[in-house]
């Protein structure tokens, strides 16, 4: 930010931001002690985990079926490495439902906090290599918040996908 001031003619003050920054409507919800930020356009429906059913396949995938339609449900722990270690999927969990390119995944999370428009802060340079991630957001209450990359999300589980 730059300040000219000139004494009876006023003050001037030039601020320039990053055309790398973006807004997006992002719906943050919290997985352990971290809060991950996915665009909201992606996410088709939340369904809440006590009510459905969950199906085991081959000991390492999993899949729910929705309205006749089988969808594998992801562990983003194991997407982006999050360090959570393995746990009790607590009792009020949702299961988002993510669409991009007509095809569809679940996702585990442990809360949905809410939709609000977020500022996309890019990577550090030093962390651009980061899978999975586009950049973060810091939310209303000071925290940040890994922002998902979902297209990423569906390239690395490609062959999770449920024969029906």
């Amino acid at each position: 930010m730059n300040v000219r001031t000139q004494l009876g003619q006023g003050t001037t003050f030039l601020i320039k931001i990053p055309l790398t920054l973006g807004i997006i409507e992002g719906t943050v919800m919290k997985i352990g002690d971290h809060f991950i930020t996915i665009q909201s356009t992606h996410i088709s429906e939340l369904l809440r985990r006590k009510e459905i059913s969950i199906i085991e396949i081959d000991g390492e995938r999993r899949a729910l079926e929705v309205r006749g339609q089988y969808i594998p449900v992801l562990n983003l722990n194991q997407i982006i490495d999050l360090k959570i270690p393995n746990r009790e999927i607590k009792e009020n969990a949702v299961i988002l439902i993510l669409e991009y390119e007509a095809n569809r995944i679940a996702l585990e999370v442990d809360e949905v906090i809410g939709i609000q428009n977020v500022v996309v802060k890019p990577l550090p340079h030093m962390l651009e290599a980061t899978k999975g991630i586009n950049g973060f957001t810091i939310l209303g209450n000071g925290i940040v918040s890994n922002i998902l990359n979902t297209s990423y999300i569906f390239e690395f589980h490609q062959d999770s996908k449920v024969a029906v």
